[in-house]
C-alpha cells in the first residue's frame, strides 16, 4: 500500500510509503495514471503487471469500509474482463474503483489528449458499476462533514 500525492511532510508521518505526484495539478486522472505508472515501474522483474488490479481510493472517502472494497473485488472476480470496477450510488464515484493495469495505456492516451474528467474516461472503457452504500461514499472534506 502507498499514498500517492498530497502533502509529503504530513503524509510521511503515516505508517505507509509516500509517492510524490508525477502530474501535480492534473487532478484525479493524473493521480490514477501516476499511481499505475508507479506500480508498473516498481513491480519486481518477472511480475505480470498486466494481470494486476489496483485499488484507487480518494482520501476524502474516509467512510469506505472493507465491505465496499470486497464488493469491488467480488465484481472483478465475477466479471474479470473489464478494465475498471467502479463504485456508485446515484452516480459513479471514480475515486473508489478497482483498476486493471491493462487500463493504463487508455488512461495515458486520454490524459495526453487533454482529458481530465475521470468519469468520462471510465465511460469510454469496458467497466462494471458496483452499487455501494451512499454513506460509505460520502465525501469528508472537513470535520463538520463527519456524521454525528
Amino acid at each position: 500500500m502507498f499514498v500517492y500525492g498530497g502533502d509529503a511532510e504530513r503524509l510521511t508521518r503515516l505508517d505507509t510509503v509516500f509517492v510524490a505526484d508525477a502530474y501535480p495539478g492534473a487532478g484525479p486522472v493524473g493521480g490514477v495514471l501516476g499511481a499505475l505508472d508507479h506500480l508498473a515501474a516498481t513491480s519486481p522483474t518477472g511480475t505480470d503487471v498486466a494481470s494486476m488490479r489496483v485499488f484507487v481510493l480518494a482520501c476524502d472517502l474516509a467512510l469506505v469500509t472493507a465491505a465496499e472494497l470486497a464488493a469491488l473485488l467480488d465484481a472483478a472476480d465475477t466479471h474479470p474482463e473489464p478494465l475498471v470496477w467502479v463504485g456508485s450510488t446515484s452516480r459513479l464515484e471514480p475515486m473508489c474503483a478497482l483498476w486493471s493495469m491493462r487500463a493504463r495505456s487508455d488512461i495515458a492516451a486520454a490524459f495526453e489528449s487533454g482529458e481530465r474528467a475521470l468519469h468520462r474516461i471510465i465511460s469510454g472503457l469496458d467497466h462494471v458499476t458496483v452499487p455501494l452504500d451512499d454513506h460509505a461514499l460520502r465525501n469528508i472534506n472537513a470535520p463538520d462533514d463527519l456524521p454525528g
